[in-house]
């Protein structure tokens, strides 16, 4: 539980599928708990979505295109109120066990 409320740290998730990046803030949120690290609830942030359009034929058939889009899902978690030293060896071993396909960013406050 928090104790000051005094935000320590901010962990931004991007991936293209949302269960990896869901399985991801769930082992975030377990390894937080087990080390009595108090963070909040994943924020689902907006999902940003990026649409191509491609010729599917460069001469003749111009007027026939295929759109194909990407959708990057995000995911937003705070932690709280936590010694310097379990912050830096938990966000180590976040960086050290990182699935594949989904990004991390640490932003700290000291």
């Amino acid at each position: 539980p928090r104790t000051h409320s005094i935000p320590v740290a901010m962990l931004h998730f991007r991936s293209y599928f949302p269960h990896l990046l869901d399985f991801q803030t769930h082992f975030v949120l377990h390894s937080a708990y087990l080390l009595g690290i108090p963070v909040s609830q994943p924020a689902h942030l907006p999902i940003q979505r990026t649409l191509v359009t491609v010729l599917k034929s460069p001469f003749i058939h111009k007027k026939s295109m295929e759109n194909w889009d990407r959708k990057t899902y995000k995911r937003s978690v705070k932690v709280w109120d936590c010694d310097p030293a379990v912050l830096s060896g938990w966000l180590a071993y976040l960086e050290r066990n990182n699935i594949e396909g989904v990004g991390i960013r640490i932003t700290r406050w000291e």
